[in-house]
């Protein structure tokens, strides 16, 4: 299989996680296929042997469908169309939506609270409040806080992963106002951080521009893992249910399943915080039942009237 030319066509169209899965995937299924230039009959075989291992519990049905999706790219990418297996997709078993896990209101106040950290306290309070992927939020630069002159607001723009347009860089970036416990909170790290102004060269609207990432350690930009990690010591240190699988992504979910207890809508929370088109099926997999034993009616719909 051509796997660098893969990674080497993929690498400025899809995020680094999104490619780094791919191709872990396409590494797998490189070895099932013994490293040929796979063809259809390779793919049904493929779907054959992960369908045994999916009945005999080996296996998610998740996982199948991730790895089918995989190769689609791959045959899109480098042999030039997936025509010849999109229709195999209908065999792979139904995918069991993987909800994650979230945080009660009560849960999220102590997770937040335990963060003494100027910089992990940003970045958790945004992937929090405007439902941000941690990704998202590790590319935010410094240029990314700016203000609207027409509102008199301050405000932050993300660039938004899985979602592109047609710009010369590929990129889909969206501005929210900047609220006002987030401001507070990149203030004092910035004050105290003041020092710490890494560079980087990036593309901006096609243009080569020079850029400070806002979140950085001691080398530069902060990790996903970094993150990923953080996420699960300050769980600890919160006293989070150590059943719950806490990991960045349950901020996104938590904060939509916030927002849907508050009576947002579905197509409200798609628009306005996931920053979805108009297909709000996919809020599904962020949304949990309300628990009326856990829940406390604090919640502040001060979002859904400033739209």
């Amino acid at each position: 299989m051509q796997l660098e030319k893969y990674e080497k066509r993929s690498k400025h169209n899809v995020s680094d996680p999104t490619l780094k899965s791919r191709m872990s995937a396409l590494r797998t299924f490189s070895k099932f296929v013994g490293g040929k230039e796979p063809d259809a009959d390779d793919v049904e075989r493929w779907i054959d042997h992960m369908i045994d291992k999916y009945e005999s519990n080996e296996v998610k049905a998740s996982t199948i469908d991730q790895y089918f999706n995989a190769i689609r790219y791959y045959f899109e990418t480098v042999k030039g169309g997936s025509d010849e297996i999109d229709h195999m997709k209908k065999w792979l078993p139904d995918k069991n939506i993987d909800h994650g896990d979230y945080l009660t209101e009560e849960e999220w106040d102590k997770f937040i609270d335990s963060i003494y950290d100027y910089r992990d306290r940003s970045i958790f309070m945004l992937m929090y409040e405007y439902a941000r992927r941690p990704g998202e939020i590790r590319l935010l630069n410094q240029e990314d806080l700016g203000y609207d002159d027409e509102k008199e607001e301050e405000t932050i723009t993300f660039t938004i992963l899985k979602k592109r347009r047609e710009t010369n860089d590929g990129k889909f970036r969206a501005t929210f106002n900047l609220k006002d416990n987030c401001k507070r909170a990149i203030d004092a790290y910035l004050d105290k951080y003041e020092s710490k102004n890494f560079e980087e060269t990036d593309v901006v609207d096609g243009e080569e521009v020079t850029v400070h990432p806002l979140f950085t350690t001691t080398h530069g930009r902060i990790s996903y893992d970094s993150i990923w990690r953080k996420s699960k010591k300050y769980a600890r240190s919160a006293n989070i249910n150590p059943e719950k699988n806490i990991m960045p992504k349950t901020m996104r979910h938590t904060r939509a399943t916030h927002l849907d207890w508050a009576g947002f809508s579905p197509d409200e929370i798609a628009r306005h915080q996931l920053v979805h088109g108009p297909n709000t099926n996919v809020i599904s997999a962020y949304i949990h039942d309300r628990d009326e034993s856990q829940v406390r009616e604090v919640m502040n719909i001060e979002d859904k009237q400033e739209e």
